[in-house]
């Protein structure tokens, strides 16, 4: 009986971790949905340094939201007019819009933002390429969205803008990302362009809420947030390739207040 019971007990442990290798390799191999990215036009200046980071807010009024799901790359095309003008005046947010193909709906898609009402825009943007940035827009009861494009994530050696670690998310607490090694081996990419392409999951606290582990693709909501992953992949690009250079962003996310939509 006794040996009866332990080969059983070795077989289900073996189909166990047959199964936690087959996930694994399964979330390995994961696509990304690209990368989080929007511009401002006119452009922001960091001032008479043109190389040093941009860290600018402003209070804002949503004038017009423009969809352009027809364009080469979609857009959504968000005027804002800063209240007062000062230097900030009305300037165009085009955020490329990554789900237009899965969500038909355009205000469910891009910023979770309303015409007419006026939100504080902080923006954090490096001037190296491949630039990154992030863009938080707050209302009077909080954040409704945050969402970041950076080589690693905040306080990793890599992260260009937020090195000390990412803002509250007001008003449940400090958002932490820690980017987590899942264990796999580089995905085949072009081998001229990159040295390294590996999928790796970013865990998700708020205050004291988490971990939530996201992979590149996968979405989840933690207490009041949810959270899109775009792209959670450490890479390390060739030099002499301009492609890889300029796609090192390995860190691409949103997240926002839910019930807003």
């Amino acid at each position: 009986m006794r040996k009866g019971f332990w080969l059983a007990t070795l077989v289900l442990a073996g189909f166990v971790a047959g199964c936690n290798e087959d996930t694994s390799k399964a979330e390995c191999d994961l696509a990304s949905k690209g990368d989080f990215v929007f511009s401002v036009a006119p452009e922001l200046s960091a001032g008479s340094d043109p190389s040093a980071d941009i860290d600018l807010s402003v209070n804002a009024v949503l004038d017009t939201v423009i969809a352009s799901p027809n364009f080469t790359i979609p857009i959504i095309s968000y005027r804002f007019r800063a209240v007062p003008s000062g230097s900030f005046g009305t300037r165009d947010i085009r955020l490329n819009d990554l789900l237009v193909n899965e969500q038909p709906d355009p205000a469910k898609r891009g910023f979770p933002v309303v015409q007419g009402q006026t939100y504080t825009l902080h923006f954090e943007m490096s001037q190296i390429v491949p630039r990154a940035l992030s863009i938080r827009i707050s209302d009077a009861g909080g954040v409704r969205f945050f969402g970041v494009n950076d080589w690693r994530p905040a306080g990793t050696t890599g992260a260009q803008i937020w090195e000390n670690g990412y803002p509250d998310l007001t008003p449940d607490g400090q958002l932490k990302v820690v980017w987590v090694d899942g264990g796999c081996q580089t995905q085949d990419v072009d081998t001229d362009c990159y040295q390294e392409w590996t999928n790796r999951p970013l865990d998700f606290m708020i205050g004291n809420n988490g971990p939530m582990e996201l992979w590149s693709g996968q979405e989840g909501t933690l207490g009041n947030w949810h959270f899109i992953v775009y792209k959670a992949v450490k890479v390390v690009a060739q030099a002499g390739c301009n492609e890889g250079l300029l796609r090192q962003n390995g860190v691409s996310f949103t997240v926002e207040r839910t019930g807003l939509r």
